[in-house]
């Protein structure tokens, strides 16, 4: 189950499981469905498959078996930094990721006020309990010599910090959210920030958004965000994505040397990329954009319900699928 379709990583990591609503991104959750299908199997409870839930110990050491190199996406099914996750949890993780270098370990969060006051601790502190946990789980480096991993792990946290293959994300809907989340993104020092924005419900200024921290950057916005991805909304309920807001995203990106990857459109495709056979299921009515920083307004758009497949991932006849370089 560790392998994945999601579109920038090759597998998923789910040690930790389960999460609650925190903003409207969060109003039709792919991981809530896809736990209520798997409740009562794999872990997940029968009467509330999306309750935060703690998995056994094997499934902390699942990459510890995989020989391929791999970008993971850690927690793909819950949020690693919510609040009924144990601070032990969390360094179990990062333990485990930190002993695994060949794979990059992506980790995304709604709640990054967490995750900065995690990764406050300073990086000899986190290290040592990272050691701390390696001992208590009993791993080793195949010979039976615990101190051979410890030992590894605190040359690598002492002489390579940040680690260059935890990436930390924040995932953002609207302005507010990016408001509210990314500027926490200048207070981590990690080898790739990213951003994802998906769903995409509204137009996104990341200048804006980051407001004075950006002033802390000599560099401009590409040292405060390393990389974003975004796509339109999925399910049954999925609201539409207004092709501008994408456009504006790219446009930013591509302004300030950031690495842009572009998921999908969702269910509703753009007008431009309209399919004859579901013009019946054709969407004209209001969607929110911005059309300057301050001021919103009510436009139009035509958009074609159909799915994730049909609708594809083509912005103005192009693919963005940029990967950040470390």
């Amino acid at each position: 189950m560790a392998n994945t379709k999601i579109e920038w990583a090759t597998k998923v990591w789910n040690p930790v499981t389960g999460c609650t609503p925190i903003s409207s991104g969060c109003a039709n959750c792919y991981a809530k469905r896809m736990a209520n299908r798997l409740k009562g199997r794999h872990g997940y409870d029968a009467a509330d498959p999306f309750k935060v839930t703690i998995h056994p110990e094997e499934k902390f050491l699942e990459p510890l078996k995989w020989r391929k190199p791999s970008n993971v996406f850690v927690c793909s099914m819950g949020d690693l930094f919510h609040k009924d996750v144990p601070t032990l949890e969390i360094d179990k993780v990062f333990a485990i990721a930190a002993i695994s270098p060949k794979h990059n370990f992506m980790f995304l969060t709604k709640r990054p006020d967490r995750m900065a006051a995690y990764f406050d601790t300073p990086a000899k502190k986190l290290a040592e309990r990272w050691e701390d946990v390696i001992y208590s789980m009993g791993i080793s480096a195949g010979d039976d010599e615990i101190d051979t991993v410890a030992s590894f792990l605190h040359n690598r946290c002492a002489l390579g910090w940040p680690l260059k293959n935890i990436w930390l994300g924040v995932s953002v809907e609207d302005q507010k959210a990016a408001d509210d989340r990314i500027h926490y993104l200048n207070e981590i020092s990690a080898a790739v920030k990213f951003v994802i924005c998906e769903p995409l419900l509204s137009e996104i200024n990341f200048e804006k958004s980051l407001g004075e921290s950006l002033k802390w950057h000599a560099g401009g916005l590409k040292n405060c965000i390393s990389w974003v991805i975004s796509g339109g909304e999925t399910g049954p309920q999925a609201r539409p994505c207004h092709p501008d807001w994408v456009r504006s995203l790219r446009d930013q990106c591509k302004n300030d040397g950031i690495p842009f990857f572009f998921k999908s459109w969702g269910v509703w495709v753009p007008s431009l990329q309209i399919v004859p056979s579901l013009a019946d299921k054709s969407y004209i009515g209001p969607i929110e954009k911005s059309t300057s920083k301050d001021f919103f307004t009510t436009t139009c758009c035509v958009l074609q319900k159909t799915n994730k497949k049909i609708s594809g991932d083509f912005i103005d006849s192009k693919q963005y699928h940029e990967f950040p370089k470390i």
